[in-house]
């Protein structure tokens, strides 16, 4: 399975952030941003990605905005980000 799963908490706390929006886009393509909503435990997930290099944005009216890029080279893979309060 092609599978991205991540987890956002607050710094310090480390409380899990709800409702974070996350836009995931596919940095070598001209795919549009994929956007999620983090749930109650701060969870999210994405399938089916292909390999690539991809950017994460994260932004949250409480949370200053984030933006992490990465390699996504098959399988499943696991982030954490750490948000901080604004």
């Amino acid at each position: 399975m092609q599978i991205l799963r991540g987890t956002i908490m607050e710094q310090g706390s480390h409380k899990p952030v709800f409702e974070a929006i996350i836009l995931l886009n596919k940095e070598d393509s001209y795919s549009k941003d994929i956007a999620q909503v983090s749930n109650s435990k701060g969870h999210f997930k994405y399938h089916n990605l292909s390999i690539g290099h991809y950017t994460l944005g994260i932004v949250h009216d409480k949370y200053k905005k984030k933006k992490i890029s990465f390699f996504y080279n098959g399988g499943t893979k696991e982030i954490q980000i750490i948000l901080e309060k604004k």
